[in-house]
């Protein structure tokens, strides 16, 4: 409560230590799993505008698309954070928010999975060249299973952070991004990837 006299703003900014470090420790395991998937998408587009510019521009066409579509699957499963982290002590207790958080996943991620297999006709209809429709191929549809993959999930990393894990969820970014930028270096440059939008 505000003492008389003084400012309530000046109150509430002095938040006490162990509330920073408990903001900062679900805060930044998130902030550096977004800044790392940046860094491989940054890497696909450097590797493929190195490649053929039609390439470049299905991949982004494609990630016009499915940037949207991991942003609602994000946003909706972060949102059960506040109902795990009461039960970080005792972590079986929040066996049904994660249930309730995965059918609520599954919509989505079904819907983003839908929207994803429309790249073809959203191109299209935009009027995307023939060439870059070409080199789309069949990469959409492999990104609607992992769409469909990283729904199933079942916002993982959330649920790790609301529970106290933090340092799984940046090793298992990290791991990701290295296996995501280690296949663009390996597979655009050759021939096996002509069709899938990378040659």
């Amino acid at each position: 409560m505000a003492i008389p006299g003084r400012c309530a703003s000046r109150d509430v900014a002095f938040m006490p230590l162990p509330q920073h470090r408990a903001i900062a420790a679900a805060a930044v395991p998130l902030f550096l799993s977004m800044i790392v998937n940046q860094v491989a998408g940054l890497v696909t587009t450097a590797v493929l505008g190195r490649r053929a510019t039609a390439a470049l521009a299905a991949y982004a066409v494609t990630a016009a698309v499915l940037n949207p579509a991991f942003t609602a699957i994000t946003g909706a499963l972060r949102g059960m954070a506040p109902f795990i982290a009461p039960h970080r002590e005792h972590p079986p207790g929040a066996i049904p928010v994660l249930r309730d958080a995965r059918w609520l996943a599954l919509i989505i991620g079904a819907l983003a999975a839908g929207a994803v297999a429309c790249v073809p006709l959203v191109a299209s209809l935009g009027g995307a060249p023939p060439e870059v429709l070409a080199k789309l191929g069949i990469f959409p549809y492999l990104l609607v299973v992992y769409v469909l993959l990283y729904g199933l999930g079942g916002g993982a990393n959330a649920a790790l952070i609301a529970l106290g894990h933090s340092r799984q969820v940046i090793w298992a970014s990290l791991a990701g991004a290295a296996v995501s930028i280690v296949l663009v270096v390996i597979l655009v440059p050759g021939s096996a990837c002509r069709g899938w939008g990378a040659r």
